[in-house]
């Protein structure tokens, strides 16, 4: 059996340095080549990874040592991508959300199994210490049973963020704003922490402070397959710090996620139910390395992946269909 998969990235946008220090770290895995239609850009990122460059997705897919792709480029390609991705028979890992429409995702997926490759959509979470620890800590009933959640995700996008990509404001081409490129992050969470599912959304969005197309301001219920409730709150035009939290309001306490620690406030020894417990887990460095680890695995091993296209699916369909 082969050790290690060779993968293209294709886009080299601002995460593509993350993406690719992933790729080459993580076990199982090894970065072939890069590919940016901008093709500067690709070799400005090739030569900092010491590796060929391209400026098409088809040039990367010429290569014989690459086994796999990793798409990091605007919504609206990942699924023609995708597609023409697994007709050449590679596997393939995209950035959330997998596509701007679910008719697309459900088309896109059909076509990798078509061909028989792997296809994955980039949800990491579950892989952080910090969702780990908290997935940890419910299961045991630190905070009793699950009653309901809270997200809040506030935020300033400079304009910057819209000028320097002004794919990401429009509609047409992003899919959505700040419910789909950022909270689709905390659904993720809210999933695995709790080991519900999330069966329904109901939201209202606006753009009130941004002149994008896309909505910067959203307010949502959800509902999980196990009975809890919960509500979800964002702005990217938000002033003041950023804030980033996901609270599980249990019957003996709550857990609450910060950017950066876990807060526990229970009726269950060690902790206290009149003040936090606080856990500093600092910035999260690993988890993109270790889904691309256990993404390489599966496929080496033929065994199905830990994130399957399916699920990405159903996150993207909660938010796009709540539109």
């Amino acid at each position: 059996m082969k050790s290690s998969l060779g993968f293209a990235l294709i886009g080299c946008g601002d995460i593509s340095e993350i993406n690719c220090t992933s790729l080459q770290k993580a076990s199982g895995s090894h970065l072939v080549r890069v590919a940016d239609i901008d093709l500067a850009t690709a070799e400005r990122v090739a030569h900092q990874f010491d590796v060929p460059a391209s400026s098409s997705l088809e040039e990367a897919l010429s290569d014989d040592e690459v086994e796999a792709v990793f798409l990091s480029v605007p919504h609206h390609l990942h699924c023609p991508m995708i597609t023409t991705a697994a007709a050449s028979g590679r596997h393939v890992i995209v950035e959330k959300p997998i596509a701007t429409r679910s008719e697309d995702a459900l088309a896109a997926d059909a076509s990798c199994k078509e061909a028989g490759v792997a296809l994955s959509v980039c949800h990491p979470r579950r892989y952080e210490p910090k969702v780990e620890h908290s997935r940890k800590l419910l299961a045991d009933g630190v905070i009793g049973n699950l009653l309901a959640t809270n997200s809040l995700f506030l935020k300033v996008k400079k304009d910057s963020y819209w000028k320097n990509a002004p794919w990401r404001g429009e509609i047409e081409r992003s899919g959505g704003g700040v419910f789909l490129m950022n909270l689709i992050h905390h659904l993720d969470a809210l999933q695995v922490v709790s080991q519900q599912q999330i069966v329904k959304v109901r939201g209202f969005q606006a753009t009130l402070a941004s002149t994008v197309e896309v909505e910067d301001t959203i307010a949502a219920i959800l509902e999980f397959g196990g009975g809890p409730v919960g509500t979800v709150t964002g702005c990217s035009a938000a002033p003041g710090p950023t804030v980033i939290t996901d609270t599980f309001i249990g019957s003996e306490g709550r857990i609450e996620l910060t950017k950066n620690s876990v807060r526990v406030v229970s009726h269950e020894d060690p902790f206290h139910i009149k003040e936090w417990t606080d856990h500093d887990f600092g910035n999260d460095t690993v988890s993109k390395t270790r889904f691309v680890e256990e993404f390489s695995r599966a496929v080496l091993e033929g065994t199905p992946c830990p994130v399957p296209a399916a699920y990405g699916i159903d996150l993207a369909r909660l938010i796009l269909d709540c539109r």
